[in-house]
């Protein structure tokens, strides 16, 4: 699950332990009834498993067996020097967990924190999964039936092999509870033996023990998402369909990887508010994986093909408890790759179902099949077929001698073949209300324009054969752009003719396959070509006609303009934001009365030092007025940076009024909202831990007397972003701060109407963001500059990701002199919003002190750089702070695709319920 893992399950000596603070707080945490470390009793019943009666929960949590939750664990290593002996009833006395609090769940999984060089935490709460019948102890003992782990290893006989979670429990007990959970809970399958001990009787089975809640979760259903309109599910295929096919094919190669002879596949059913987590890399397990039968020890798809093809990646001397690949050790041995257990999360054979699902809605809806799987080449196959057969039905010759049209046209008949596949998967997974055909015809008529229900002939409209690519929805624009794409846009717009020089300082090692698949150009624009377009928007174009600015994000079309440059990878401007805000709640003034007192580590952006534990008081009375400011060893003050605050708190628990006022303003909120259609880590069950995507404070002072310094430096996130500069001081003793932050603008390289604004407006932050296409480039002018330097490149390290660079004038210069590389200098003035594309690398400089607020999300169109930067994140070394994947996109990708699908299928059903010339306009008009 969610963290590196113990030491082996015999072994001495594992790494140290950080509790997280909401397990600190739970009452009784230390072992006894009052959290003073002492053991309970070992439970009751025959080889130290409880006596029960009745039914009892197969593969539920421990709160559904013996009527208590588990520990809101998080899996975490024992303290250094520690040792854990994993048999004898010496074990099995100290064998304990912290007592069990349901209601710390959500908190524990807020709380973790990483510390820089300590093994980072799991949160997990209680197994998921559903509720069936089983046998009382004493006819499990009789018949010897196998039957689902529901208890922690260290709650049951010791002669069990333990997890390496409850083996790291007994090291334990004296200190504050570390929150594991264990490995083999709802996943190991046990059995009575004749004697009336347990023994391990193999693990659960995707088939055979997959169903109810644990199969549902998997599968696409007319029963949701009520939220979904079909024209947002068509627009989610659209995007993220060949990242799905993508996803697909790899869980096949990694089943095609598997080294041992055993070809049993075990199952791993989702366990609530719990992440699973590779133990080399730390990469969310998706789906297959392998794991180790006797520890529990997990290991990906891509660190289990490194070792099998010698491409494992090092960084030095591997600590104690793990072996040359830096894969923990089982016991004091190292595993053996070949012995490891092929697993399995999704449920059955869920993912090839909503695979052909995929491909099926695409094709009907009209979208490219653009992946070039099998799947793909088998509907393009049957399509081909059938429009042969339409083609020869509307040649055969009618009773009164005219050609006899089809109904409905290709499409139509290609609906009849597509949808009985979509309404028969339906029914597997939900059997009740069948609708005897009617959704399909529903669908065809949500999907196909024009499709009527009783599919009544009318007259064949002749279509032009399309190209590859093209669907029946693109606008004269965006075909224009598809062919601009097509003919040879390899650099985008703007860039100078001369090649840029070749890339000789950065060399990547892997290559992107999602990321700029069919990319549209950047797109340079006009005012009186975007008005023609969109007459009913109030917009702007800065940094020569490449920066959308929008003056009004809630006016009609406006959101149709933004999505014409988002789809580009273009960032975007929106105005007149801050408009709506409480300005009582974001002054100075305010912050002191609510959080004076509270105390914070700072950042000194002038040495990128860290000032300790500061009360926050001393840091706004600095805000504005320089002579309060804390000073370093030199006597200078210092400029302060507050980053990613509240720390491992939700914003809107810590601050609820701010979070509401912030929401109220929100722009683009069906993208930007936690809740929004667009932003598909909504799409992700409750069941899963939540990506935390803010929103996140960032305040800092004004740094416009050292242009050579940033208020952050050069990076990428690895999901999209909107910033939003709720407030803007300006220090009464700095006189010279308007001048230079003036300057500073003019040297930016911003354009005419950019200089022109910031007369008249309070500019707060320069920007500076580049194209996620110019990454690569922009990697290797750092590391050919820090050769220059004579630093050393360190490997498994990034000059982007490592934060380190501020691209200032020189740098800039060369940049685009070099690489024809030329980002968008942006003035974010107080009200501004910046929206920044996933995987697009930019820099801040605060001229004036600034409070901004960002909140993340995941667009579709920006998935595929979501998915190769959770790769990229892998080579990064353990220490980095971008190491740790907590996106967790394919499950993201997974359950958008599941909704969209589930979307059509809901929405035909409920369509055929409706009479059928009511309902039929204004299908046809979402969609059209």
């Amino acid at each position: 699950m969610e963290a590196a893992g113990t030491a082996g399950t015999e072994a001495a000596g594992t790494a140290g332990t950080e509790a997280s603070d909401a397990a600190e707080t739970a009452p009784g945490a230390a072992g006894g009834p009052e959290g003073d470390g002492t053991a309970p009793a070992e439970p009751a019943g025959a080889g130290g498993w409880p006596e029960q009666t009745g039914t009892e929960t197969e593969g539920s949590s421990p709160a559904e067996v013996d009527g208590s939750p588990p520990t809101n664990g998080d899996r975490t290593p024992p303290a250094a020097g520690d040792s854990s002996s994993g048999d004898g009833d010496a074990a099995a006395s100290n064998g304990v967990l912290a007592p069990r609090a349901a209601a710390a769940a959500t908190k524990a999984a807020a709380a973790i924190k990483k510390s820089p060089g300590k093994p980072r935490k799991r949160s997990a709460a209680s197994p998921g999964g559903e509720a069936v019948k089983r046998p009382s102890v004493m006819a499990l003992k009789k018949s010897g039936e196998k039957f689902t782990q529901t208890n922690f290893c260290c709650q049951i006989t010791y002669k069990l092999p333990r997890c390496r979670e409850c083996r790291a429990v007994p090291t334990q007990r004296h200190n504050k509870p570390s929150g594991i959970y264990c490995r083999f809970t709802a996943f190991r399958k046990v059995r009575y033996t004749r004697t009336g001990q347990l023994a391990v009787a193999g693990f659960c089975d995707p088939f055979t023990d997959s169903g109810g809640e644990s199969d549902r979760l998997w599968r696409a259903s007319a029963a949701g998402p009520p939220t979904m309109q079909p024209e947002i599910a068509k627009f989610l295929l659209a995007h993220v369909g060949n990242q799905f096919c993508d996803l697909v094919s790899e869980e096949e190669a990694a089943r095609r990887a598997h080294m041992g002879d055993d070809q049993t596949v075990a199952w791993k059913r989702v366990v609530q508010g719990c992440r699973e987590m590779c133990d080399v890399c730390e990469t969310t397990l998706f789906n297959v994986h392998w794991v180790c039968s006797r520890c529990g020890f997990a290991v990906c798809v891509d660190c289990y093909r490194g070792r099998r093809d010698g491409t494992a990646r090092s960084f030095g001397d591997p600590p104690p408890e793990r072996d040359q690949f830096r894969w923990l050790l089982c016991g004091a041995r190292p595993h053996q790759q070949e012995r490891l257990m092929l697993t399995q999360i999704v449920a059955g054979d869920a993912l090839q179902t909503l695979n052909r699902q995929v491909h099926e809605a695409r094709q009907l809806a009209g979208l490219p099949l653009s992946c070039d799987c099998e799947l793909a080449k088998k509907l393009q196959a049957e399509a081909a077929e059938t429009a042969a057969k339409a083609d020869a039905v509307k040649a055969e010759p009618a009773p009164g001698g005219a050609a006899r049209p089809p109904a409905g046209g290709t499409l139509s008949l290609l609906a009849d073949v597509a949808l009985s596949r979509l309404s028969s998967d339906d029914s597997d997974s939900d059997s009740d209300g069948s609708d005897g055909g009617g959704g399909s015809l529903a669908l065809r008529r949500l999907l196909v324009p024009g499709a009527s229900a009783d599919a009544r002939p009318r007259p064949a409209r002749k279509e032009r054969p399309r190209r590859p690519g093209w669907s029946m929805g693109d606008s004269l624009d965006e075909l224009l752009d598809k062919v601009s794409a097509r003919c040879g846009a390899a650099a985008p717009a703007g860039h100078a003719a001369a090649g840029p020089a070749a890339l000789q300082h950065f060399v990547r090692r892997a290559t992107s396959r999602r990321g700029f698949r069919e990319r549209l150009p950047i797109r340079i624009m006009t005012l009186g070509e975007s008005t023609r377009l969109y007459p009913n928007v109030r917009h702007a174009w800065l940094c020569d006609g490449k920066l959308l600015r929008l003056h009004e994000s809630t006016a009609p079309d406006s959101e149709r303009l933004f999505r014409d440059q988002w789809k580009r990878g273009q960032p975007v401007l929106c105005s007149n934001i801050g408009g709506g805000l409480d300005r009582s709640l974001w002054s100075v003034d305010a912050f002191i009365r609510d959080f004076g007192d509270v105390r914070n580590d700072l950042i000194n952006c002038r040495t990128g030092n860290i000032v300790p534990n500061q009360p926050m008081r001393r840091f706004w009375e600095g805000f504005e007025s320089v002579t309060r400011r804390l000073r370093d060893d030199k006597g200078q003050p210092m400029i302060l940076k507050l980053k990613d605050w509240p720390p491992g708190e939700d914003f809107a628990d810590m601050m609820p009024r701010r979070f509401s006022d912030l929401m109220s303003v929100l722009p683009m909120t069906e993208y930007t909202r936690r809740d929004g259609r667009l932003n598909l880590a909504s799409c992700l069950p409750d069941i899963f831990v939540r990506p935390d995507l803010g929103p996140k404070m960032y305040i800092a002072y004004g740094c416009a007397l050292h242009p050579s310094k940033a208020s952050t430096n050069l990076h990428l996130d690895v999901s999209d972003a909107v910033n939003i500069m709720v407030y803007v001081g300006i220090p009464a003793d700095g006189d010279a701060d308007n001048a230079e932050a003036l300057r500073a603008i003019d040297e930016a390289g911003c354009d005419q109407l950019t200089k022109r604004r910031v007369r008249d407006e309070l500019p707060g932050a320069l920007w500076h963001i580049y194209h996620a296409a110019d990454a690569d480039k922009i990697r290797d002018l750092l590391n050919k500059v820090a050769i220059e330097r004579g630093d050393q490149l360190e490997p498994h390290h990034d000059p982007i990701h490592d934060q380190s660079w501020y691209l200032d004038g020189p740098l800039r210069r060369r940049l685009y002199e070099e690489y024809r590389v030329e980002g968008y200098p942006i003035v974010q003035c107080a009200g501004d919003a910046v929206f920044i594309p996933a995987g697009a690398p930019h820099q801040v400089r605060n001229l004036h002190s600034c409070i901004k607020v960002a909140e993340d999300f995941v667009s579709p169109e920006n998935i595929g750089h979501c998915f190769d930067l959770t790769q990229e994140f892998r080579s990064l070394s353990d220490t980095h702070t971008n190491h740790e994947d907590k996106l967790q996109i394919k499950n993201i990708i997974y359950h958008a695709m599941k909704d969209a699908v589930s979307c059509l299928l809901g929405a035909a059903r409920a369509d055929s319920a409706a009479p059928t010339v009511k309902g039929e306009r204004g299908a046809d008009d979402a969609l059209s």
